[in-house]
């Protein structure tokens, strides 16, 4: 519904979630959009802090981007053994934030 708080990780910025879906959320960096903040010198905090701090009062964490989950070996892994899968299809996973709150 279009009126959970998501965190999403997509291609796309979330652009075709908002427009198809009507839902918008937070976005998880990219790993480009990690290595830019690393070249700019900017710190970047630890998985668990940064996994809290944009996860904090979501309900559900949505990857549209399959290979960039593939690149992020951490948050795979961490998804797949903490939060419950609630749907998935061609494209898409859908992990439920609220079991583990």
């Amino acid at each position: 519904g279009t009126d959970k708080k998501i965190v999403e990780l997509s291609g796309d910025y979330g652009s075709r979630l908002a427009y198809f879906g009507w839902v918008s959320g937070s976005q998880w960096l990219s790993t480009a959009d990690v290595a830019l903040r690393v070249l700019a010198g900017q710190k970047l905090p630890d998985f668990a802090t940064t996994f809290a701090e944009q996860t904090d009062g979501k309900d559900l964490f949505v990857v549209t981007s399959l290979p960039e989950l593939d690149n992020q070996t951490e948050l795979s892994a961490y998804l797949a053994n903490h939060e419950k899968l609630i749907a998935q299809g061609d494209g898409y996973l859908i992990y439920d934030l609220s079991q583990n709150r």
